[in-house]
């Protein structure tokens, strides 16, 4: 193949990336399914093969990118029915489809998410990540009380341990008031210290959650 019509090669497959990847964040179902079934018949390979090689810079495949939209469950519902393990794939930093979905908190009830539909598919509720972070974490950090619910109701470890501290240290640090309450209402402890010996309370108060400090203090921390 001479360098033309290796350009050319590398400029298709990267027009086809970008189009799998725009309509991943759509969340159309539809769409979704079209792309993929129309990539496996124009190149007579599984639709599979699509979702687990077509990956960005950063290693994260199309399930990812539907995962990390509001609107996304669709798509996701779309991927996963074309590769029902697609779930498991991770990116370059060790994230799940879930990991990513539990930082958005989007629109509809417990049971019409990417959180909810990732999970009746089989994805592992405590996955830990290259740097120790599972989706509870992520979940609670970025507020999502629905995600820190369903992720819990799965089974999720509400006291295990990251770089920052558990769950409710990160939803503390970042000042989710409402997070640090539903946390501690589903059983976390508030006297728990991450590895450098710091409890949730002095994280709440650095970020001047007074929300959160309040919470905190009435379950005895």
């Amino acid at each position: 193949m001479d360098d033309e019509k290796k350009w050319q090669t590398l400029q298709q497959t990267r027009a086809e990336l970008e189009a799998l990847f725009g309509v991943a964040r759509s969340g159309d179902r539809a769409k979704m399914r079209d792309a993929l079934e129309q990539w496996a018949s124009k190149n007579e390979r599984p639709a599979s093969e699509a979702i687990e090689s077509f990956r960005d810079a950063n290693g994260r495949c199309c399930l990812h990118f539907a995962a990390s939209a509001a609107d996304g469950v669709g798509a996701v519902e779309a991927i996963l029915e074309l590769h029902p393990r697609s779930h498991a794939l991770v990116d370059e930093e060790g994230n799940s489809p879930l990991h990513l979905a539990a930082r958005v908190s989007g629109a509809g009830d417990d049971d019409d998410s990417p959180v909810a539909s990732l999970l009746a598919a089989g994805a592992e509720v405590d996955a830990s990540n290259s740097n120790g972070v599972r989706p509870l974490h992520h979940a609670s950090g970025a507020g999502s009380v629905r995600n820190i619910r369903q992720l819990v109701a799965a089974g999720a470890a509400l006291e295990t341990q990251s770089g920052t501290g558990t769950p409710l240290h990160w939803a503390a640090g970042e000042g989710e008031g409402p997070a640090v309450r539903e946390l501690l209402h589903l059983g976390a402890s508030a006297e728990a210290k991450n590895a450098q010996g710091i409890p949730a309370l002095i994280m709440a108060a650095a970020r001047g959650s007074d929300d959160g400090v309040v919470a905190l203090c009435d379950a005895g921390a």
